[in-house]
């Protein structure tokens, strides 16, 4: 029997919490095919997992939706990596616990980015990278010697996967 004036705790599932929002317990990769997924790099991709409306600001300025999606990377030969980019949206980036790389350049004119242009950066499993729109990037990768597979939380308006993804096939022969 509960105390007096104690709550009961409940158990986070989607189905218990759905009146009030949307949840991705365990943050474990979901069931069912991913939005996309690259066997050779190793790399797969679930999109739109669970949104946030950020709502309007009280001067009336809209906000959008952030959409949390999962990206599980393994090891790879990134030296045949593509870049991509989003003209109208930044991306957030959270890897879980785990340090990944990323191989990132500035919005440029030159399509795609020259490879001098092109930086690894490491990135901490307790950190969260936030990119500017137009920012050249690709999925994370995992530094030699590190375990894996690794996931890594990405935030994204809904869509951005299918509505604003430039992506560039090229052989930058960058190796992490």
């Amino acid at each position: 029997m509960a105390e007096k004036g104690r709550i009961r705790i409940r158990k986070l599932t989607d189905p218990a919490f759905a009146a009030l929002g949307g949840t991705w317990a365990k943050l474990d990769p979901p069931k069912g095919k991913p939005t996309a997924k690259d066997p050779v790099r190793k790399v797969k991709f679930w999109a739109d997992l669970v949104q946030v409306d950020l709502g309007v600001a009280k001067d009336g300025t809209p906000n959008t939706v952030a959409s949390i999606g999962l990206c599980r990377v393994e090891r790879r030969d990134t030296s045949t990596d593509p870049l991509e980019f989003h003209a109208a949206t930044g991306e957030g980036i959270l890897p879980l616990g785990a340090d990944i790389v990323l191989l990132l350049a500035k919005a440029c004119a030159s399509d795609p980015p020259a490879k001098k242009d092109v930086l690894a950066f490491g990135v901490p499993g307790d950190s969260v990278v936030c990119l500017p729109k137009g920012t050249w990037h690709w999925a994370p990768a995992v530094k030699e010697g590190d375990g894996d597979p690794v996931d890594v939380v990405i935030i994204l308006p809904p869509e951005t996967f299918r509505k604003d993804c430039t992506v560039r096939e090229l052989t930058l022969g960058l190796r992490v």
